[in-house]
């Protein structure tokens, strides 16, 4: 059994690209990063239980016709049900109502780099095009423990299981990853309302490359697909009380507000394609071309 954020069990958007996804936001996090936007990460969240049968029957519900679909597994950590999530692709494929639709799972990773995820398994077994967009919490340790508030070790696992979604994928074409800056100032390029500062410094956190993990460093030269996560806040209204919201520790590293400060000065950082371009490209199958 898989808990889902109610709201989203499944969720339905219809974009006006054309295209449709279906959305299973899973609750239950191991990180819970204070300033992510997504009540799903949070353990007072209104959640349902469901099984594989019934995902798969509510997502055919939703999905008469699967050539213009895609769907999406999010959270919350969706590799903390990764045996449900098995049996759910398992149950596609001998569904001919599914044949074909992509998937895409966003993931924070470090279930997959400790080694509890076996993705192989899972890939000899379809032919199914999977996305991964893996959300790496800051260039380095010491940013990764700012934002999240956990011990600074794990970002090793962040950097790990991207260098292995890599490897898989040229084993096996139908999985593409995404190298993802999980979470950034409130813009991508200009004048960012909020950015993110070290406290011992005020220095802006990612921007300089120099201040870069050597593994962050390696991955984000040389990897085409990449995108960052601006700093989200649902709704846009709660803006003038985030500090108040994000605790004292949370408070620390944001500064800039309400005048903002310029942020990504050198173009580094690419923008994550607009919600139609990326439902488009995702069903269209652009990014494993």
């Amino acid at each position: 059994m898989i808990s889902f954020r109610e709201k989203y069990a499944p969720g339905y958007c219809e974009y006006n690209s054309g295209f449709r996804e279906i959305r299973w936001d899973i609750v239950g996090c191991n990180l819970q990063c204070q300033f992510c936007w997504s009540p799903a990460s949070r353990p007072a969240c209104s959640s349902v239980r469901k099984d594989p049968q019934t995902v798969i029957r509510e997502t055919l519900a939703l999905s008469p016709n699967s050539r213009d679909t895609f769907i999406r597994f999010t959270g919350g950590e969706p590799t903390l049900f990764w045996e449900d999530i098995v049996k759910i692709f398992d149950l596609f494929d001998t569904n001919q109502s599914f044949s074909g639709i992509p998937v895409l799972i966003q993931t924070n990773g470090i279930e997959i780099g400790r080694g509890n995820v076996e993705l192989e398994n899972l890939l000899s077994r379809t032919k199914r095009k999977i996305l991964i967009e893996l959300s790496l919490k800051g260039t380095n340790r010491d940013e990764f423990a700012l934002i999240t508030d956990r011990d600074s070790s794990l970002y090793d696992y962040q950097i790990q299981a991207y260098n292995l979604l890599k490897s898989i994928s040229q084993k096996y074409p139908n999985l593409r990853a995404v190298a993802v800056l999980g979470i950034y100032h409130s813009s991508v390029h200009g004048n960012s309302k909020y950015a993110f500062v070290s406290p011992s410094t005020g220095k802006i956190l990612f921007d300089t490359p120099s201040q870069w993990d050597s593994g962050f460093k390696s991955i984000w030269e040389s990897t085409k697909l990449k995108w960052v996560e601006p700093l989200r806040m649902s709704p846009k209204g709660l803006w003038d009380n985030l500090y108040e919201r994000c605790g004292p520790a949370g408070s620390n590293i944001l500064h800039h507000f309400p005048d903002g400060t310029n942020t990504n000065p050198d173009r580094l950082f690419p923008a994550k394609p607009k919600s139609f371009e990326y439902a488009r490209q995702i069903v269209n199958k652009s990014f494993w071309l």
